[in-house]
């Protein structure tokens, strides 16, 4: 009986341990990040954004063409917008062109011309994508096919969620993306896109995002005085 009991307390530590690896294993499956969690995470708090100014690069290579340009954008909810786009560093001269949005009419402005143009409701183009918008990048998060997590990438600048997206509207210029998501912000820090090669054929870096800064509406205004009464049904 003695050597009976001697025996069964070897079990109980065995017991225990098996328990705890039971539990660990139930928190780990039951709470483990994955990629819909994030973007669901991402939208909650896209859904809170007011107005917001950010800076990008965008680089893209297609057919031994490339191209590389700068932009700035300006937004306040819920559909008011200024972006201006540069063909050298930001503050090195004037943009070469600049979308305006007033929350129901969209011009597009030429400096070198120096006339604005409106753009009709049903036109399409840059603007109808996430390549400068961070509210239409967040749009089609909500829409996306696919999403996968690859990964976390830590680095001196901080810690990021990569993830492989399927977009609704897949083309084959257009096939996949890979998103880097700052961990804590979750907002975009770098969106790469592919085609259905899996040739990597556009890089967009944010450089600069602030979240709900004072912006007044007189960013989102027009000189009348140079406005010509001219309809683009499309901008490509």
């Amino acid at each position: 009986m003695k050597g009976f009991f001697i025996r069964f307390l070897w079990v109980i530590p065995l017991l225990l341990f098996l328990g705890a690896v039971a539990g660990g294993y139930h928190y780990f499956h039951s709470y483990r990040v994955d990629g819909e969690k994030i973007v669901e995470r991402a939208l909650r708090n896209g859904a809170r954004l007011k107005s917001y100014y950010s800076s990008l690069e965008i680089f893209s290579e297609s057919n031994e063409t490339t191209q590389r340009y700068f932009v700035q954008v300006w937004f306040l909810t819920p559909a008011r917008y200024r972006v201006e786009i540069f063909t050298s560093y930001i503050g090195e001269g004037p943009p070469s062109q600049v979308f305006i949005s007033d929350g129901e009419r969209r011009w597009i402005y030429s400096p070198e011309v120096g006339d604005y143009y409106l753009l009709s409701p049903s036109s399409s183009g840059v603007l109808s994508s996430s390549t400068f918008l961070l509210t239409s990048f967040l749009q089609e998060l909500a829409l996306a096919r696919g999403v996968e997590l690859l990964g976390i990438e830590k680095c001196e600048k901080g810690t990021y969620y990569l993830l492989k997206i399927i977009p609704q509207n897949v083309s084959r210029g257009h096939a996949w993306e890979k998103v880097w998501l700052e961990k804590r912000s979750l907002l975009p820090v770098k969106i790469q896109v592919f085609d259905e090669y899996d040739i990597l054929y556009r890089t967009i870096t944010f450089k600069k995002v602030d979240l709900n800064p004072d912006l007044t509406e007189d960013i989102f205004r027009i000189d009348t005085a140079l406005f010509r009464n001219t309809i683009f049904s499309s901008l490509k």
